[in-house]
């Protein structure tokens, strides 16, 4: 067998599994598809990048994306079926690998997708979210890189920077004060350091929603001027320029993107029986 490119972690062993091909990159570290030579059987690996490795904070963070994913109850979130450390001592996990086109590749494509097709999308994904939450979840960093559409529905991924309401026992995994989040979908209070709760990802599938009714997400810019909009700009409403938006659900979406959470639904739940009353007169 050829030695790796250098550099390079495929064909390094995770466990039973060899890394064959990366299949996906983050800021704390690198996916890959992994094989079990025997049994033939695919898996998705997630290896800490070596920058990461050391941290201990960074070590506790993957670890603790492994048991918050397996306290989730649903086959549309895939579940982490083994952990260990890579020869040069960087930690991973692996998990079921997921097949299908991410949501941001289905917008790249379709650009702005029919309205139907749209609020079916987000229904399954608050499906999904709203059983992390039945648990005490929240993502935190809901975003169309971490919805996967497949055969059986909307699967929600990387669950590398949740929170746990229940115990709150994320001591350490952050910095005081640190924002954590994609600018393009973060909540008034991530931006702001206020409490979060399952509004904030209520948020954030409204964000998801604009995008593609609109075409385009609510607020653009530099980073600076995104996450100034979300705490202070409200959004431009989408009617008249999309007359394929109903009154009802132009209402639904700006209450989801309403900045304080009181005014928003209050769990995805909710949301999610508002949008698909709305689905059923479209």
């Amino acid at each position: 067998m050829l030695s790796p490119p250098f550099g390079s972690l495929l064909g390094e062993q995770a466990g039973n599994f060899t890394l064959v091909e990366e299949i996906g990159a983050g800021g704390m570290g690198l996916v890959f598809r992994a094989m079990h030579p025997v049994l033939g059987k695919e898996a998705a690996v997630k290896v800490l990048h070596a920058s990461c490795a050391a941290d201990q904070a960074s070590r506790a963070r993957l670890l603790r994306e492994a048991e918050l994913i397996n306290r989730i109850s649903t086959p549309r979130v895939p579940r982490v079926t083994d952990a260990g450390v890579l020869a040069d001592g960087r930690p991973w996990i692996a998990m079921e690998l997921v097949r299908g086109q991410s949501l941001a590749a289905f917008i790249a494509s379709e650009r702005r997708p029919v309205v139907q097709t749209a609020v079916a999308i987000v229904v399954d994904m608050l499906d999904v979210i709203s059983v992390a939450h039945g648990v005490g979840v929240v993502h935190r960093d809901l975003k169309p890189d971490n919805v996967v559409i497949t055969a059986k529905g909307v699967c929600v991924l990387d669950f590398g920077i949740a929170k746990l309401l229940l115990d709150g026992n994320t001591a350490g995994l952050t910095s005081t004060g640190a924002r954590v989040g994609t600018p393009a979908y973060m909540a008034p209070e991530q931006i702001t350091g206020h409490p979060i709760d399952v509004r904030t990802d209520v948020y954030s599938a409204a964000v998801i929603l604009y995008e593609m009714l609109a075409g385009e997400r609510p607020f653009r810019g530099s980073d600076f001027e995104i996450l100034s909009a979300h705490t202070e700009t409200p959004p431009e409403p989408l009617r008249p320029r999309f007359p394929d938006v109903s009154l009802e659900l132009e209402s639904l979406v700006l209450a989801g993107l309403a900045k304080d959470p009181t005014r928003r639904f209050q769990s995805a739940r909710a949301m999610r029986t508002a949008l698909g009353n709305v689905a059923m007169r479209l």
